[in-house]
């Protein structure tokens, strides 16, 4: 896991409240059965994909069949495949620590496609996916630009119009501009000021809501608009 200061898996709240990074310095993760089950199923897939293990050895055989599909699907991208890559997202902007693990990278002449198994039960959306976006800025910084990538989620428990795993690609001209706005992001959340800036994003497991007074002045805010 990362421990970036700006982790990717967070990238949806410090994107758009650039005081995420400093109130949440000081409060640290917090665990879930959920979570538990999916770095599990992480590790599984990563050492079956790398010929660590086979997953005929898994315990929990509704496991071992999800990630079986993932594995075929894996097994038909065209490309150079690395196995939980570390990129780095912050150097093309001169900052240091700012990384994190894609579960799959895989590179060929004119694509670079970035591939993440999400094994939660609550649809993830592969459209303008920060997390994923981080990751493919970090994995050009490594491998150089190509024409197009292309981002996908494979999610084998959760249902979704498009099925279990599905792909969006990226254009290198709008690559350019996510950078743009991710460089932007970045400063931002490294200012000593840095506001907090309250949104949908608050509500998606931040460990600072409790504490936001931001959050708790919109609250003040709304209840004195709807008060009689």
């Amino acid at each position: 896991m990362s421990h970036s200061e700006l982790p990717p898996s967070s990238a949806d709240k410090w994107f758009h409240c650039h005081g995420w990074r400093r109130l949440n310095a000081v409060i640290p993760n917090r665990s879930s059965a959920a979570a538990d089950e999916g770095s599990l199923a992480h590790e599984w897939l990563a050492n079956h994909l790398e010929g660590k293990a086979d997953l005929v050895d898994c315990e929990d055989p509704e496991m071992a069949d999800h990630l079986f599909m993932v594995a075929e699907w894996v097994a038909s991208v065209k490309g150079d495949r690395y196995v939980e890559h570390r990129v780095d997202y912050g150097a093309p902007f001169g900052f240091v620590d700012l990384t994190g693990t894609s579960d799959l990278v895989f590179v060929s002449p004119d694509k670079i496609t970035i591939a993440d198994l999400k094994y939660g039960k609550h649809a993830v959306e592969v459209q303008d996916n920060l997390q994923m976006l981080c990751y493919l800025v970090g994995a050009v910084h490594a491998f150089g630009r190509r024409p197009t990538y292309s981002m996908c989620i494979a999610q084998p428990r959760s249902w979704h119009r498009d099925g279990p795993i599905r792909a969006v690609e990226i254009t290198d001209e709008e690559l350019r501009e996510f950078e743009a706005k991710l460089e932007e992001a970045i400063r931002g959340s490294y200012k000593h000021d840095a506001p907090a800036t309250p949104g949908d994003w608050c509500m998606n497991y931040c460990n600072a809501l409790g504490r936001c007074k931001a959050v708790a002045q919109q609250s003040i805010n709304r209840f004195r608009e709807e008060a009689p």
